[in-house]
């Protein structure tokens, strides 16, 4: 009795041939449990994955081992790091900051670098930074619970190793300077204490005298620029106007943090020269660096460069001070005085520089041989012999 239609008296439970009760279609007579839970031939079960083996991976992976995800190694990587890391943020105990460092300076800022941390076991980057600065050393739990918190904005923690960048400004050097971080996890677990960073206040001896100013006048504003100092410390300049009376008057209310500065002057008949001083943090000033720059005592009259003259050459002229009204003239004039071409008639104006391409007032060149250049203004009547060469 096979409960079917089993002509062999033999109870198989369906319509086995061979009287054996398999509980379902098995053709070898055996009782499989009625199924593997697939489709596999080989009547093991696997799970009710596509597994050809019979093993359970719980997924797409041809090995049968679980990898949660789409790690072709069978291993679990929690994402998609081509490095094998996780670089998610996870709740584990973070790494200490051990490097933090001074990467730039000036004389009220700093801009401070660190190496990125991870969490304990580096599986994953930290939640956060928690940043505290001082005027003494930060070293120990108490130093930290007394340091000021930092107020601005840090960075969002990057991945292990990579750089972190934190510009701190309006910084007092005429103090020490103390700073500390600390990463913190999801959790909100901090990390120990790294060793921080600590700046001496900068050294408040004067500075030497800066190298001078050059200045010049265009009419209305005298223009002074200046070369800045390497000296970190040095918060500007002020800048100084000797008048006729030789007494020095300050024109700069503020230090100027700049290379560049001008001062209305509708004539020269009050500026003799042009001083300039370095002033540093904490307010120390340097000895005046003086220029007569672009107003002579007396006319000067420079040039021609170069000479012997090939092709051009420049020539400058700068009027005394005190003695610039009126109009100026410079010409080229040929041996029997006959002139061969004007370079300037005008008002005068500090000192100022013009240039001659061996040429006449047809646009012509003109021959080698002596020449003469010739100026006139007030109190002025030069006359200088120059060469062009063949």
């Amino acid at each position: 009795d096979d409960g079917g239609d089993d002509p062999d008296g033999g109870d198989d439970g369906g319509d086995d041939p061979d009287g054996g009760d398999d509980g379902g279609d098995d053709p070898d007579g055996g009782d499989d449990g009625g199924g593997d839970g697939g489709d596999d031939p080989d009547g093991g079960d696997d799970g009710g994955g596509d597994d050809p083996d019979g093993g359970d991976d719980g997924g797409d992976d041809p090995d049968g081992g679980d990898d949660g995800g789409d790690d072709p190694d069978g291993g679990d990587d929690g994402g998609d790091d081509p490095d094998g890391g996780d670089d998610d943020i996870a709740p584990g105990t973070p790494g200490s900051v051990s490097d933090l460092r001074v990467t730039e300076e000036g004389a009220d800022w700093i801009e401070l670098s660190w190496t990125a941390v991870a969490t304990e076991g580096n599986v994953g980057r930290v939640q956060s930074y928690e940043f505290r600065w001082a005027t003494s050393p930060i070293r120990t739990e108490s130093d930290w619970a007394q340091a000021t918190p930092w107020d601005g904005e840090l960075p969002d923690p990057a991945k292990r190793g990579k750089a972190e960048t934190l510009l701190i400004q309006s910084v007092d050097r005429t103090q020490g300077f103390a700073a500390q971080i600390r990463a913190v996890s999801s959790a909100g677990q901090q990390s120990v204490l790294g060793a921080g960073l600590w700046l001496d206040p900068f050294d408040q001896t004067v500075p030497e005298a800066p190298h001078p100013p050059t200045w010049t006048w265009n009419g209305d504003a005298v223009v002074v620029e200046w070369t800045p100092s390497a000296d970190v410390r040095v918060v500007g300049h002020h800048i100084y106007r000797e008048t006729a009376e030789a007494t020095w008057v300050r024109e700069s209310d503020e230090p100027v943090n700049d290379t560049k500065f001008s001062f209305d002057a509708s004539d020269l008949s009050d500026v003799r020269r042009i001083g300039l001083t370095l002033v540093i943090v904490g307010g120390q000033e340097s000895p005046l660096a003086t220029a007569v720059g672009n107003v002579a005592e007396s006319w000067q009259v420079d040039g021609p460069f170069p000479h012997p003259i090939h092709d051009h050459a420049r020539f400058r002229v700068t009027p005394p001070t005190g003695s610039v009204s009126g109009n100026l003239r410079i010409e080229i004039l040929d041996l029997q005085g006959r002139r061969v071409q004007r370079l300037y008639e005008g008002p005068v104006l500090s000192s100022e520089e013009w240039t001659w391409y061996r040429d006449n007032e047809e646009g012509e060149v003109v021959g080698p041989g002596f020449y003469f250049l010739r100026a006139v203004g007030p109190g002025l009547d030069l006359t200088r012999r120059i060469y062009v060469s063949p």
